[in-house]
């Protein structure tokens, strides 16, 4: 009689191990193809660490609050993230919203129509903060806090970070699913 005959349950739990491990699922049941995705920083001062766990020091205290973030991996409820300078640490999920953001990366004209030959609305400097609201064509229509008010324009996407292509994009909550039900 052959070996898989004689232990059927090692062999059901040796291709539910196989199953689990090509979905892209990891054994927390946490979706690593949904990686990397951006979220931003829900407080305005948030612990980065250099392990997924209180325990762990305090490398890096991120002090802008809505600031994009890239997340690179994730461990039960810590999400590994980078910030728009390289800086890489573990943050709780719970200090994260799905809310999209993204920073100006170097300085750009906020622009009436996705077209640098329309009119500019104001500049941006390098830091500034916005809500991204779409993106198509290299362009990316945001909403900016400024001195006069909100303003919602479009900018050359080359000029955000926050944004990883240049086509559509997709704003939905599932960017950051665990986030979407808070």
């Amino acid at each position: 009689m052959k070996y898989w005959a004689k232990q059927p349950f090692e062999y059901i739990a040796v291709l539910a191990i196989i199953t689990l491990l090509s979905s892209g699922t990891d054994l927390l049941g946490q979706d690593q193809a949904n990686l990397p995705r951006f979220a931003s920083v829900r407080a305005g001062v948030v612990n980065m660490r250099t392990g997924p766990g209180r325990r762990y020091p305090i490398d890096w205290v991120l002090t802008k609050r809505n600031q994009p973030i890239e997340i690179v991996g994730e461990f039960d409820t810590w999400r590994q993230v980078r910030d728009w300078q390289g800086d890489v640490g573990w943050v709780h999920r719970t200090m994260l919203t799905s809310q999209r953001t993204v920073l100006l990366a170097e300085p750009a004209f906020l622009h009436r129509r996705p077209d640098s030959q329309t009119t500019q609305l104001a500049q941006l400097g390098v830091g500034v903060i916005a809500d991204l609201l779409e993106c198509e064509a290299g362009w990316c229509r945001i909403e900016v806090d400024g001195s006069q008010g909100r303003f919602k324009g479009w900018v050359a996407a080359r000029t955000l970070w926050g944004v990883t292509h240049i086509g559509p994009i997709n704003l939905a909550p599932e960017i950051a699913p665990e986030l979407a039900e808070e």
